[in-house]
C-alpha cells in the first residue's frame, strides 16, 4: 500500500508530519552553538582548577582507568542522534535536543580542538604521532 493511500484511508495521518522552519533551524543551530561553547569553556576551567589543586579531583575512573570526556562526548552524541532520528522532536524537545547534541560535540571535540586550533604544545606530539599512522 502507497503512503498516500494509507494517508487517504486514515485522516489522522499527516504526509509531512514533521515540517521545519529556516527560522526554527537557525534557532536550533544558535543553541547548539551556545551549548557547545559554554562546555568548552566550563570544561577548560575544571580541568584546570583540577589541575592547579584548587578542585577536588571530579575524573571519574573505572578500576583504576581514566573514563575519559571524549567517551561522555561519544555515547551522548549516540544518544541524541537516535533520538533525533526515531522521536523526530519538534518544539521544546527539540530545543533540549540541540542543547544536547552541542554538549556531546564539545565532550567528543574538545582535544581535537585544543590540537588543531589552539596548536596547543602539549598536544603536538600526540598530534604528530597520530598523523603517521
Amino acid at each position: 500500500m502507497l503512503v498516500e493511500e494509507f494517508a487517504a484511508i486514515n485522516p489522522g495521518f499527516a504526509m509531512n508530519e514533521h515540517h521545519i522552519t529556516r527560522e526554527t533551524a537557525h534557532k536550533l543551530a544558535r543553541r547548539t552553538l551556545f551549548s557547545f561553547i559554554l562546555t568548552f569553556v566550563l570544561s577548560q576551567i575544571f580541568v584546570f582548577l583540577i589541575m592547579s589543586d584548587e578542585m577536588p579531583n571530579l575524573y571519574f575512573f573505572l578500576r583504576g582507568t581514566h573514563v575519559h570526556h571524549l567517551n561522555y562526548g561519544i555515547f551522548l552524541m549516540a544518544a541524541v542522534c537516535g533520538y533525533s532520528v526515531f522521536r523526530r522532536p519538534t518544539g521544546r524537545a527539540a530545543e533540549v535536543t540541540a542543547l544536547l547534541y552541542g554538549v556531546a560535540t564539545s565532550l567528543a571535540g574538545k582535544k581535537d580542538i585544543r590540537m588543531m586550533a589552539l596548536n596547543d604544545p602539549d598536544l603536538e606530539p600526540l598530534w604528530v604521532n597520530i598523523s603517521e599512522i
